[in-house]
């Protein structure tokens, strides 16, 4: 039985991962490289990692590798980063030999190596500049994969929209923007929503999702999202409490009592155990603190831990725009629109769910909200003396997406009965609107670097650009508009039928006490 019901899962996730993949591999296209926060490093890494170099030799300005000379070349591709108003036609292009063997360097030397091997491998392959691109589609198919379990999951819940809402949310425009360039942020950011996903799926939606699937789908998150950067297991640790919150004694015996979750849970623990011991070996996070005379030292610097604390405190709410969407180096903000709309599906979530709240979902609500204001700021905290000030408001992406989670199965389980009609306005307008935003943003980036920066025209892009991408940027601008909108359709009319079945109005007679009989039955229990 549990078999036949997996497979109609594995088929939606199949078909979201294609969705997903290209979406974000448009977004490598349309991307110059190199023009992506830190992606000269990363890239170098990759490439490093390739040909066998896991770490490097410290130097004064990171790790000495050796690499493909068109890898290296990237970190002369980056003249207009920190500057909006310079476009990608200002990158040189590689001198010499691409595919010769030269000397760079890497920032990134001291991380987690995993990210890079699954993503470097084209440098086996390529000596031209096309193997940058095949990496950023590695990246790209990789990150697509657990957003896309992500979502597959979620449309299986009692309340498939709200669910669906906050996966989707949580893949703001600055996610698929990190998805379709090498860096590890953007699978560290779905490998958490999957986790979250799944992790939820196994303690509240035991009836409508085979436990062995959820319980799959979690481990292997972890096991590769867990070796993405060195903050990683910190963001599984919150799904984890934050699901145990929801459970009552009771519930958790029956969900320890699974075959499938104690299996997920030693793996888990594995995995997060090799990458700790990797963090600390290397000193990847303490490198400033450890040795401050071998890295570079960001501002603020010496200050002690309770102005790192406030810096971060004080600009949470700019630091929640940058993970709407702060593209490029940190230079080209998300249109004003764009931030509008995800904000208001943000708050909207968070609003609606806290309102409904009480009890255990309260509580679980209060501590995944509190993980996204707090932990950057005692991270930073921690860090500024040795190192200065660090963090970027994507650092905090994993956090947000189990932030949305939460609130999504707060408001589904404390509203069991939506009015069909408010959810199909829900629906529709909010696919629509993330459609548009979705576009705006892509357009808005491609305009920035097409063009002679943010200050040129629509029509500069259209008629006068200075940089093409490949593929040029007419064809790809619809291929864009094209891929999002056929899938916003999709899932709409894919939802819409789930509704139209009945699906979302079966509910369990004690639903809103949280006592749902698939924590007592035993056929959910062993199956």
């Amino acid at each position: 039985m549990a078999r036949a019901e997996i497979r109609p899962i594995l088929r939606t996730g199949a078909a979201l991962w294609v969705a997903l993949a290209a979406i974000m591999g448009l977004w490598a296209a349309a991307t110059p490289i190199s023009a992506a926060p830190d992606e000269p490093a990363h890239l170098v890494k990759a490439a490093a990692v390739a040909h066998t170099q896991l770490t490097g030799d410290l130097t004064s300005d990171g790790m000495k590798v050796q690499v493909p000379a068109y890898v290296a070349w990237t970190h002369a591709m980056t003249c207009f980063a920190f500057n909006p108003d310079v476009g990608a036609s200002c990158a040189t292009t590689v001198e010499g030999a691409p595919g010769a063997m030269v000397e760079s360097r890497t920032t990134a030397g001291l991380y987690n190596p995993l990210y890079y091997a699954l993503v470097g491998w084209p440098t086996l392959v390529f000596d031209t500049t096309g193997g940058i691109y095949a990496m950023r589609v590695a990246s790209a198919v990789l990150t697509a994969a657990f957003a896309a379990a992500a979502l597959a999951l979620a449309l299986r819940w009692r309340r498939p929209v709200w669910g669906a809402a906050a996966v989707v949310g949580s893949l703001t425009p600055m996610v698929l923007f990190l998805g379709g360039v090498v860096n590890p942020n953007a699978l560290e950011t779905t490998t958490t929503l999957a986790a979250v996903v799944a992790s939820m799926s196994i303690v509240r939606q035991r009836d409508r999702i085979p436990v062995s699937l959820s319980a799959t789908v979690f481990a292997v998150a972890v096991a590769i999202g867990a070796n993405t950067r060195g903050l990683a297991p910190l963001w599984f640790f919150v799904v984890v409490i934050v699901s145990l919150l929801l459970c009552s004694r009771a519930e958790l015996g029956a969900v320890l009592s699974l075959r499938a979750v104690r299996v997920s849970a030693a793996v888990s623990a594995v995995a997060v155990a090799v990458a700790v011991a990797w963090t600390l070996s290397a000193s990847s996070l303490t490198a400033a603190v450890d040795n401050p005379d071998a890295v570079n030292l960001y501002p603020g610097a010496g200050s002690p831990a309770i102005i790192g604390f406030a810096f971060v405190l004080e600009r949470t709410f700019a630091f929640g725009g940058d993970m709407i969407g702060m593209f490029g180096w940190a230079d080209t903000p998300a249109p004003a629109a764009v931030m509008a709309v995800w904000t208001l599906i943000i708050l909207g979530l968070i609003v609606g769910a806290a309102a409904a709240a009480h009890g255990r979902r309260l509580l679980a609500l209060l501590a995944s909200i509190g993980s996204l204001i707090l932990l950057p700021a005692l991270l930073q905290g921690f860090y500024v003396t040795g190192g200065g000030f660090i963090w970027q408001g994507r650092y905090a992406l994993p956090l947000l997406a189990v932030v949305l989670v939460t609130a999504a199965l707060v408001i589904s389980e404390e509203n069991p009965r939506t009015p069909s009609f408010v959810s199909r306005r829900i629906l529709i307008g909010g696919a629509a609107a993330m459609y548009l935003a979705q576009v705006y943003a892509f357009a808005h980036v491609l305009r920035r670097y097409a063009t002679d920066g943010e200050a040129s025209t629509w029509i500069d892009l259209l008629v006068e650009p200075t940089w093409q991408p490949p593929g040029t940027v007419l064809p790809l601008l619809a291929a864009y508009a094209v891929t999002t909108g056929l899938s916003a359709v999709a899932g709409v009319l894919w939802l819409r039928r789930r509704a139209h079945e009945g699906h979302e109005m079966h509910d369990h007679p004690d639903e809103r006490t949280g006592r749902q009989s698939h924590g007592d039955s035993q056929h959910q229990i062993t199956r």
